[in-house]
Parts: C-alpha cells; structure tokens; sequence
C-alpha cells in the first residue's frame, strides 16, 4: 500500500539538530569542552583531535554513529568510551559486535596494545553450548563476538514456518525471544562494529540486535563507509543505534522518501538526486564523519594496472562461458555463476562439480599468465619492503602460495582454513624477513593493522566496493610513512576488466550482468595466435 504524501512530507519536514559543530571545535575549544565532563576522563590510548571531538560527542549523545576512515582509530575511541562509562558504574556489561573473528581479534589487539583496564571476554568457541558456559562464568565487563556467533546463540534451528512442499523437512534459525533476554540480561551498551553487516532488516543479525538496541541504553555503530552503491542499507544501521531519531522508524516511509523504483528485468530504487542534500542533514542528526585527509597527513598512493595476455587455451574456455552467460540473461543465479566462472578462467583455473562424485574439483590451466606476472613483480619490489597479495578465490590463495614456497619466500596466509592467525600476523608485523602476506579477501579485509607494508597486490579484486576499499586499508591507513603502491593484476579483455571497470565507474556490476551481460563482458577486441 503507497504511502500518503503528506506523512512523506511531515517526515521530511522534521526538523533536526545536526552534530556537525562538533567537528568547528578547535583544539582549545576541545580541551576545554572535555575538562567540563563530570567525571573527568583519564584516556587510556593517546587520541588525536578528531578521536577526541568523537569521545565527546559519544559522552554527549551515547547512541551516535562514528563513521571515519579506515585506520583513524574508531576502535580505540569506542574503547575510550566503554572504558570512561564502565569505571564510573554507567554500564556493567557491553557487547562488541563483530563480522569476523578476525576483527575480533584486532579488538583485543588494541586493549592489550594500549593497555585498557577492562574485563573482557571473547566467544570464539565452536559451539552456541560452549559460548554459553564461557558467558555463564564471565562477571562484568566486555563481551567479543561474531554477528553470527550471537545471533546463532538466542536462534535455535526450528522447522521453517513455510515449507515448500509437504516433504520438506529442512529446518531455519528462528530468534527465541527467552535466550534474547537471557543473554542480554545486565547489559547497557552495545558496539556495531563495521555496522554495514546490519545493512538487511531481513537477516537474523538485524532482528536479534534489534532486541539489543531496545534494551541497551548506550549505543555506538562504527563503519568506515556506511554504505557502498547502495545507500539504503543506511536505515538499518541508524534505527538500530538511534532508534529511529535520525531516519525514522519505518523503514518504508525512509525508502518512499528519498528513493524511487526502477528497473524492467532488475527492480531497484535510486535515490532522489533532489533530496540527497536532505538525507545528508539527516544522518548528521546521529552521526559524525571524518575522511581519512581530516585526520592525519599520509603519503602518496599510487594505483597500478599491470596487464598480461590470455593463452589460446584460456579463450577457448572463456567464450564458451561467454556465450553461456548472454544466454542466461535475466537469470541472476545463472548470471552470477557464468561471471564468476569467467573470473576464474582469468586465474588459470575453472571449478566444476564431479558428475560421479557430486564433488566440486577443478581444471588448472597449463599457462598461467597473471601468476607468472606476480612473481616477476614480486622479485621487483624492494627487499626491505613488506607485500600483501588478495585473492578471491581459495584455488588462487594455494597456487600463489605454492609458486613462494619454490621462489623460497617468507610469507603466511590467511584464509578460512588458517589456525595460527595470530602467529601469522605477529610474524608479518614483527619479523623483517617474513615480508609477504597471501590474504582472502573476504577474511583479511577487515580488522588487520597492515602498515609494516607498502605494496598490495590485488591477483583477484573483490567485487564489492565496500570490500575493496577496506582491503585497501590494510596498508593505507593512519602510521603508514612509506609511498603506497596498489597493484591490480587482469588479463586483456577478461572479467577482470570488468571489476575494474565498474569500481571505477560507480555502478552496480550484478544488476547490469543480469540485464545486458554481453556489454559487461564484450568479445574479444582482437585475434590471439
């Protein structure tokens, strides 16, 4: 049912006070703001300006967002903060929400690295059972987990509530309302790290954290960007720390309000160009931002696109995938299944299920140009530099670690099936003869301190702009003080210009391989011999 304009218009109509003149304070200014907060703050970490103007405001307005760059320390100002509100009894309890236990892990990188006297705990264990007995013997303090982990502890597996057919017996993670109030019983405050994991009100981690932020009366969201190409997943993220204050309760009106649907074969909602000015008023109503160019000086960064040719081989394969993917158009599984096959052929290599064994296995390719053209820049890079190199695929992840062992490389690699993370890392860190870092992008893109390193290779780029930009900040972030160069590896003509392409390009890379997959991945431009 369409929503009548004039509760459209009363809800643009609100008039908000905005939090941006925190970021007209000067220094002096700050100083002074700060020695008038009762109890007067002792900070643990040393803070820059912008982390300090972000401390008072979190003091001042305990349910705000702090969307800064990469690297310029939101983990150490929400810190700060837990920290001042548990020594003077305003929480007792504070859930630190993570994507990964990797994140997690920089969490509690940065207590110990600066010293935080907190409690904490962090529910790693393999089990909801075994995270509950940890939870039932821990006293006050902080609690570290997964998005996932805590949802899946108040969310049992039940029968679906709408089976396909009388035969389907699969079952699906329902919220149990008692294990919500159990598990956040005494607690006061809650931390939505990389908040953009609560971009989908449909998700089982929206619905349990919505039980949270009704509770909790201390509230912070932190995210580099809180939002890629699709600015609606802002809703999700605001209601769940302001309540609504900013955006609104209904995220129907939100979305009647500034966007409007398009689309034949893709249905989308594009914001109202007229009212972007509008909707950025109103997230400064609970949020505050800072660019990474606010915040400290870095040092250049040098973005490099390194081409290599497709062999004969390769293209066979590469058309006949090619014209599966035009086929499949308007088909979004079918689509995304050909695109990905594609980005593999560019890698060497092509996945298929086993028809004997249902098995998944793959076809590796006797040339593999783009992995001879990372080895050979590799041997380029200065030997007292460190490297880090993504991929996306896990095939890629174990053939480029295969060509270092024979090149008689130090490195590590961190993926899903990593069991001495930490080690890995302290030795990357730390050890000036381990100088190379093999990561998954989807596992090393957040919550990693990389800035011992000064070259990134990209041998599969992710294809989320958010993911990229947050592999990025592995190395370009707040105590870099080298150049930085990023590396992007394709093949001419290959899926991978693609990626490019529309990261550069601004545009949604899924929805237009779905409506016209042959202008995203057009025949080959010249005859290979």
């Amino acid at each position: 049912m369409p929503i009548a304009k004039a509760a459209i218009d009363a809800y643009l109509s609100r008039k908000l006070e905005s939090r941006a003149w925190f970021k007209t304070l000067q220094p002096l200014e700050v100083e002074e703001e700060l020695s008038h907060i009762n109890p007067k703050p002792k900070f643990t970490a040393p803070l820059m300006l912008h982390q300090k103007i972000c401390f008072l405001m979190g003091v001042a307005y305990p349910e705000s967002l702090i969307l800064t760059d990469l690297g310029t320390g939101k983990t150490s100002t929400a810190l700060e903060l837990l920290s001042y509100f548990y020594h003077n009894k305003f929480i007792r309890r504070a859930f630190i929400y993570t994507p990964t236990n990797e994140v997690a892990e920089g969490w509690k990188d940065e207590i110990r690295k600066w010293g935080f006297d907190i409690p904490y705990i962090r529910l790693t264990q393999p089990s909801s059972k075994a995270k509950w007995e940890v939870l039932s013997e821990f006293g006050t303090g902080l609690v570290i987990g997964t998005y996932a982990g805590i949802s899946a502890m108040v969310s049992p597996l039940k029968q679906k509530k709408k089976p396909k057919s009388e035969d389907d017996t699969s079952r699906k993670h329902y919220p149990d309302k008692t294990l919500m109030n159990k598990l956040f019983n005494n607690v006061d405050a809650v931390v939505y790290d990389q908040s953009t994991a609560l971009g989908k009100t449909t998700s089982l981690a929206f619905k349990t954290c919505k039980q949270l932020s009704l509770k909790a009366q201390i509230r912070f969201s932190l995210a580099g960007r809180a939002f890629g190409r699709d600015p609606f997943i802002l809703w999700s993220q605001f209601y769940l720390t302001d309540r609504g204050h900013a955006l609104g309760n209904s995220a129907w009106l939100f979305r009647e309000a500034f966007w409007r649907k398009q689309g034949t074969t893709w249905t989308e909602w594009v914001l109202r160009k007229k009212r972007e000015s509008l909707l950025g008023r109103f997230t400064t109503a609970s949020s505050i931002h800072y660019s990474i160019d606010e915040c400290v000086q870095l040092p250049a960064k040098v973005s490099i696109v390194k081409e290599c040719e497709f062999p004969p081989e390769n293209w066979t394969y590469y058309n006949e995938v090619r014209e599966e993917l035009i086929k499949s158009r308007g088909n979004f599984r079918e689509c995304k299944n050909s695109f990905l096959k594609l980005r593999q052929i560019s890698s060497g290599f092509v996945g298929f299920i086993d028809d004997e064994t249902d098995e998944r296995a793959q076809i590796e390719f006797q040339s593999n140009p783009k992995l001879d053209l990372l080895m050979d820049l590799i041997s380029e890079v200065p030997e007292d530099k460190k490297l880090i190199i993504f991929h996306d695929f896990n095939w890629s992840g174990s053939r480029i670690c295969q060509e270092l062992t024979k090149a008689k490389y130090k490195y590590g690699w961190l993926w899903g099936g990593t069991k001495n993370w930490t080690e890995i890392k302290d030795n990357f860190n730390n050890n000036s003869d381990f100088r190379i870092l093999v990561l998954n992008s989807k596992k090393g893109s957040m919550g990693l301190n990389l800035q011992s390193a000064s070259y990134c290779f990209f041998f599969e780029s992710p294809i989320s702009a958010i993911d990229r930009y947050e592999c990025e900040g592995r190395i370009y972030r707040t105590g870099q003080t080298n150049k930085c160069f990023i590396y992007d590896l394709i093949l001419k003509d290959s899926a991978d210009e693609a990626v490019l392409d529309f990261h550069h390009g601004g545009k949604k890379l899924w929805k237009t391989i779905v409506e016209d997959p042959a202008k995203v991945v057009p025949k080959r431009k010249r005859i290979r011999l």
